[in-house]
């Protein structure tokens, strides 16, 4: 996991991650089936030999004309946003809501570094207790 880490900061550091989410060819592979991702090209990274191929998303984000030059905002969501990978965090999450719907007490840390999808996590787990008709504070 470390290097997949050390390669997306390198990649969200590039001129073009300031406008998009961007991505290389492994997290391409894996959200294909999902997301229509579009090539842009290749970018020299920091520790790696080679140019890396590098990807952004297409129709997750709609370009704003205004005076001067265009922005991008986020486009409205129409599903939930879909969290790929994490099985296992998701697995423990569900199974701490289960244990608070039957009655028990659960404290729950989540913790770590800014980047690493906490809020995501946090969001999922909220989800779930929401289904579940649990209360979490």
């Amino acid at each position: 996991m470390g290097d997949s880490i050390n390669l997306a900061a390198r990649i969200m550091c590039q001129p073009l991650a300031k406008e998009d989410i961007l991505c290389d060819d492994r997290t391409y592979s894996l959200c294909k089936k999902d997301f229509d991702l579009e090539h842009l090209g290749t970018c020299v990274v920091k520790g790696k030999s080679h140019p890396v191929d590098i990807y952004k998303p297409k129709d997750m984000l709609v370009r704003k004309k205004g005076l001067g030059s265009p922005t991008l905002e986020a486009a409205p969501a129409e599903e939930p946003v879909k969290m790929i990978g994490r099985d296992h965090e998701k697995s423990k999450l569900r199974e701490i809501v289960e244990r608070c719907r039957r009655g028990d007490q659960v404290r729950l840390v989540v913790e770590g570094e800014g980047g690493q999808g906490l809020t995501t996590l946090c969001s999922y787990l909220r989800d779930q207790a929401h289904e579940r008709k649990v209360l979490i504070a």
